[in-house]
């Protein structure tokens, strides 16, 4: 999204209402996660013969909005690699002025 508040987009409102229904999804899943911990628990001690039942917590995996970071700084290094190299090929931009038309 963008920082000024006078640019912003449809998209930009999709997104934030597209994060915010997932928030609410997330803590419903969560909550019930939690509830059926219990269940679990219990299925664990009956299925294996345990002696004590093990406490069960679910934990939210962030593995994949971690990798989407890395991602995307990879990226904007690359396309600053490209720049740089371009810029150093042709450092006073005369590729780009031979592209212009004379007249």
């Amino acid at each position: 999204m963008t920082g000024d508040k006078k640019n912003i987009t449809a998209k930009d409102i999709l997104i934030k209402r597209d994060e915010e229904r997932l928030a609410v999804i997330e803590a419903e899943v969560q909550k019930k996660l939690t509830k059926a911990a219990g269940y679990f628990s219990g299925l664990l001690v009956r299925s294996l013969g345990l002696r004590y039942a093990p406490e069960i917590r679910f934990q939210r995996d962030n593995s994949i909005q971690i990798y989407r970071n890395y991602e995307r700084q990879v990226n904007q290094l690359l396309e600053e690699q490209k720049r740089e190299k371009a810029n150093a090929e042709d450092p006073l931009g005369m590729m780009a002025q031979m592209k212009k038309p004379l007249l």
